[in-house]
């Protein structure tokens, strides 16, 4: 693959760019992020080292870029400014649910390293924890549209809850691919968090 600086044109740039991301998704999806080298990505990714070192200054920096792609795609699922559209509390809880479900099943792979990584490395882990607020923002905004019919006090404490509790049950339950079937899953959580909420 040709040099990223001799390329003769920003489409060309970007689409070597998009190549090295989706290379380095599956190199760190499959090694881990501290198994991965840019010696190897520049192997496999077909492009020279020095190239590679142009774009980014580090491993850290491509991880980082790989991240803002991986919450994209997970926001894009989650869809939760969209729940305000729906006018039945059932409907707002298992749309919810299902979302959680969508989102948390995109690249589960390089998901486990993200978390992998949060735990070791203090200044990812608080990009982490800044993303999670923004969702969890975005969830008590939802919230908001039903006002005195939430048995909830304080929205925000009840979307940190909420928020933590679908990803952690979700997580655990692809990770660890326990035998719980998806719906019966979805219906004990459908349970808990409507009784939360509004019963």
């Amino acid at each position: 693959m040709q040099g990223y600086l001799n390329t003769p044109n920003d489409k060309e740039a970007l689409q070597i760019k998009k190549h090295i991301l989706q290379i380095a998704i599956i190199l760190f999806s499959k090694k881990g992020y501290y198994n991965s080298t840019f010696e190897e990505l520049s192997k496999i990714a077909d492009i020279n080292i020095e190239s590679l070192y142009q774009i980014y200054n580090d491993k850290k920096d491509l991880f980082y870029e790989c991240f803002e792609i991986y919450i994209n795609r997970l926001k894009k699922e989650l869809a939760l400014d969209s729940l305000g559209s729906l006018n039945r509390k059932d409907r707002v809880v298992s749309q919810l649910i299902n979302n959680y479900f969508k989102a948390y099943k995109v690249m589960p792979e390089f998901q486990k390293q993200i978390m992998a990584v949060g735990m070791t490395n203090n200044d990812f882990s608080k990009h982490i924890s800044s993303f999670e607020s923004e969702i969890q923002g975005h969830l008590s905004r939802a919230l908001t549209n039903w006002g005195r019919e939430l048995k909830a006090v304080d929205i925000y404490v009840a979307a940190f809850f909420i928020h933590n509790i679908l990803e952690s049950t979700i997580t655990k339950a692809i990770f660890n691919e326990m035998r719980i079937l998806d719906e019966n899953l979805k219906k004990e959580l459908f349970d808990l968090i409507y009784n939360y909420l509004f019963v």
